[in-house]
C-alpha cells in the first residue's frame, strides 16, 4: 500500500470514544425488557423514567411521577423513594412485616399465626390464625365463635353453629330429639317408663292387658280388690261357681255359688230352703218363709196361712161356712138374714 494513502493511527481513548458512540447509536431506539432507549449526549438511557435516581426521560426531574409506575412489589402498592422501589400500601389481608421493601407486603394476615391481623399480633399457644382472628385448634370439634363445640351433641350448637334446641330437648346425632330423665325412654315424642307404663310395658309397642299392670318392664297379672288371681284370671271367689270359695273349687250341677259356698240353683219363682227350692208362695210348710209352717187345717195362700174349707164352704174370719144356707153368712160373709128369715141358695126368705 501506498504510504501516502495509509489512515493515520487514532489513539486508544477516541477509538474507544468512537467505539461507543457507535454502540450507543446501534441501540437507540430499540426496547430491552419492555423499555425504550434513547441516546442522551452519547449515553443510553430509558426512554422512560424508572426508579433508579436519573433523569431517564429527560424532563429535568430525578425519579418523576413516572418512576412510582415502574415500581411492582408482591401484594403492595410501590412507590419511587430515594431511588428505591418502597412499600407504599398493602393489599387487604397483606402487611409488610419485615420491613423489606424488596418481597413488599410479604405476610398473609389471615393465617399466620405471628401476624394474625396485623403485624406483630400474635396467636396465643394453641392458637390458629382463621380470616385474620385467632381461635382455638379444636381438633374433632367445631370453631363456634371462638370456642371449640361438638355439634353431634352441643345442645346450644346442633348440628351447626348457633343452632340451638328448644327446651326439653337435646342434641343427639346432631338432631335435636326429646331429653327423657335417664330412666326414660322416648316413645313418639313422649318420655315413658318401659318399667311400668302398662301401655309401653319392656318396649315403646308392647302394651298389657286387661287386669295387667308392668312390674320391671313385664306384664303381670294384677287383680283388683274382692278378686284372686286363679292361673292368671282374676276371679270372684264369693260368686264362681268354677272357683267357689277357693281357686279350681268347682261347684255341681244344679248348683251356684254363693258367698263362697256351692248352693242349690232353684227357678226365679223358689227359694232354696235348706237345700230344697220351695214355692214360699204356696208351701204349707214353708209358707212366706223357709220354715214356716201352717197349722193343722190351714194351707198357704199368697205366701200366708189360711184356712182349708172344703168345697162349698167359704172362709169367713178363719170358720168355714156354706153361704148357700147360712142365715148369718147369707150370700157373703158378712149378710146376715133378719128375723123370721131363712138363707135359702144365698138368699135370706120369709120362713
Amino acid at each position: 500500500m501506498d504510504p501516502a494513502r495509509r489512515s493515520p493511527l487514532l489513539a486508544p481513548p477516541l477509538l474507544a470514544a468512537l467505539l461507543s458512540l457507535a454502540c450507543a447509536a446501534a441501540f437507540a431506539g430499540t426496547e430491552v425488557d419492555g423499555i425504550k432507549l434513547r441516546l442522551d449526549k452519547g449515553i443510553v438511557h430509558p426512554a422512560t423514567e424508572v426508579c433508579n435516581g436519573i433523569d431517564d426521560d429527560g424532563d429535568g426531574t430525578i425519579d418523576g411521577s413516572a418512576a412510582d409506575a415502574s415500581c411492582a412489589l408482591p401484594h403492595a402498592a410501590a412507590a419511587c423513594l430515594h431511588a428505591a422501589c418502597a412499600v407504599s400500601s398493602c393489599a387487604s389481608g397483606w402487611g409488610d412485616c419485615n420491613k423489606t421493601s424488596a418481597d413488599g407486603c410479604e405476610t398473609d394476615l389471615s393465617t399466620n399465626v405471628d401476624h394474625c391481623g396485623g403485624c406483630g399480633q400474635a396467636c396465643a399457644k394453641g392458637e390458629s390464625c382463621v380470616g385474620g382472628l385467632c381461635t382455638p385448634n379444636c381438633g374433632g370439634l367445631t370453631n363456634c365463635s371462638g370456642s371449640c363445640r361438638d355439634l353431634q351433641s352441643d345442645a346450644a350448637n346442633c348440628g351447626r353453629c348457633g343452632a340451638a334446641c328448644a327446651a326439653g330437648q337435646a342434641c343427639v346425632g346432631g338432631e335435636c330429639t326429646l331429653s327423657c330423665l335417664p330412666w326414660m325412654t322416648n316413645c313418639s315424642g313422649v318420655c315413658r317408663d318401659l318399667a311400668a307404663d302398662p301401655d309401653h310395658c319392656g318396649s315403646c309397642a308392647t302394651a298389657c292387658g286387661a287386669w295387667q299392670t308392668c312390674s320391671g318392664g313385664d306384664c303381670v297379672l294384677n287383680c283388683e280388690s274382692g278378686r284372686t288371681n286363679c292361673s292368671g284370671v282374676c276371679t270372684d271367689l264369693t260368686a264362681d261357681r268354677n272357683h267357689c270359695g277357693s281357686c279350681m273349687t268347682a261347684c255341681g250341677a244344679g248348683s251356684v255359688c254363693v258367698a263362697s259356698e256351692c248352693a242349690l240353683s232353684c227357678p226365679s219363682n223358689l227359694t232354696n230352703c235348706s237345700g230344697n227350692c220351695r214355692d214360699l208362695q204356696n208351701d204349707a210348710a214353708n209358707c212366706g218363709a223357709c220354715g214356716r209352717r201352717c197349722a193343722g187345717g190351714q194351707i198357704c195362700s199368697a205366701g200366708a196361712c189360711v184356712v182349708s174349707c172344703q168345697s162349698g164352704f167359704t172362709n169367713c174370719a178363719g170358720v168355714c161356712y156354706d153361704l148357700a144356707t147360712d142365715r148369718n153368712h147369707c150370700g157373703s160373709c158378712t149378710t146376715a138374714c133378719g128375723a123370721g128369715t131363712i138363707c135359702t141358695n144365698s138368699y135370706c126368705v120369709a120362713h
